[in-house]
C-alpha cells in the first residue's frame, strides 16, 4: 500500500496508532517516495512504541540530518515535544482533539475540533520556537497546523481524523466520540480534479483545494451516502495518484471506468456526437 495510513496499521495499541498516524499525516506532502522516506525515518527512531518514546522524550537529537522538502530535524524535535505536552496534559492525542469540542454543539463539531486543535498546536509550537530563539522555524511549524478559519482544506489533519473516526479495512475507527457523517473529505489536487470531473463541485478544473471546496464535495457525497460521505476518499484519490484518469477522454480507459456515465468528459464527448 502506498497510502501513509499503512503506518497506523503497524501498531496494535491505540496510543501508538494515534502518534504514528499524526506524524505520518503531518509529512504526507510531496512525492510518495519522499513521504515514506520521511515517515519511516521518524518512526524508526521511536522503536516499538511511538507513544512511549514521546512520553519519555527529553529533547535528544534522534533525527540527525533529517530533511523533507522544507522541514528539518529541528521541526521534528519541536513536533515531538508538542506531542509530549499533549500526552502529558490530555492523556492521549485523541483526548487533546476531544478537548477542543464544544459540548453544546452550537457550531459544527468537526470544524470546532479541527480549528481548536490547530490553535493549540500553534501556540505550543511557538513556545518551543521562542525557547530556541529561532523564529525562522515558525513557518515550517505552522504548515503542520492548518485551520478551516484560514480557508485551508486542511487535507493532512482531515485525513488523520478520517483514519481515527471511520472503521473499515483501511481506517481504524478508534475515536467513538465523533461520527463518520460529521467528517469532511480530505481534498488534495487529485481529489479536487476527479471531483470536478464527476460534478461533485463547481469552479474551475485546476482550482486549488480550499475549505469551501472540501465542504462542497462532502455535501454532494452525502447525497449518495448520508452516513459515511468520506468513504469515497480513498477511491477518488487513487484515480488521480495512480494516474488512471488521464485528464481527457481515452476510450480504452474510460469505457472500463465504473463512473464513466457521470463524468464531465464523457458527457462532453456524447454532446459532440
Amino acid at each position: 500500500m502506498s497510502d501513509p495510513v499503512q503506518y497506523v496499521h503497524r501498531y496494535s495499541r491505540v496510543e501508538d496508532q494515534e502518534i504514528a498516524g499524526y506524524l505520518a499525516s503531518c509529512f504526507a506532502y510531496g512525492s510518495v517516495k519522499l513521504v515514506h522516506r520521511a515517515v519511516a525515518r521518524i518512526l524508526s527512531a521511536m522503536g516499538d512504541s511511538p507513544a512511549k518514546f514521546v512520553r519519555n522524550y527529553k529533547g535528544q537529537k534522534a533525527w540527525p540530518g533529517f530533511y523533507h522538502r522544507f522541514h528539518t530535524e529541528e521541526h521534528v524535535e519541536i513536533l515531538v515535544q508538542v506531542l509530549k505536552e499533549a500526552l502529558d496534559e490530555q492523556g492521549s492525542l485523541g483526548g487533546l482533539f476531544l478537548s477542543q469540542r464544544d459540548k453544546d454543539f452550537s457550531q459544527d463539531p468537526f470544524e470546532q475540533v479541527l480549528h481548536g486543535a490547530a490553535l493549540w498546536f500553534r501556540e505550543r509550537s511557538m513556545r518551543q520556537i521562542e525557547k530556541r530563539a529561532k523564529p525562522e522555524l515558525a513557518r515550517g511549524m505552522r504548515f503542520f497546523f492548518n485551520s478551516p478559519a484560514d480557508g485551508s482544506a486542511c487535507k493532512r489533519t482531515v485525513m488523520f481524523m478520517r483514519w481515527m473516526v471511520r472503521r473499515d479495512e483501511i481506517d481504524i475507527g478508534v475515536w467513538d466520540w465523533m461520527r463518520p457523517e460529521q467528517l469532511v473529505i480530505p481534498v488534495d489536487t487529485h481529489v479536487a480534479r476527479i471531483s470536478y470531473y464527476l460534478y461533485l463541485r463547481g469552479g474551475k478544473e485546476l482550482q486549488a483545494p480550499n475549505w469551501k471546496m472540501a465542504r462542497e464535495i462532502t455535501q454532494e457525497l452525502k447525497k449518495v451516502n448520508p452516513l459515511d460521505p468520506v468513504c469515497y476518499d480513498f477511491a477518488l484519490a487513487r484515480l488521480g495518484i495512480l494516474d488512471i484518469c488521464k485528464r481527457k477522454y481515452v476510450q480504452s480507459i474510460c469505457e472500463r471506468c465504473p463512473v464513466e456515465k457521470g463524468c464531465r468528459y464523457s458527457k462532453m464527448r456524447q454532446d459532440r456526437q
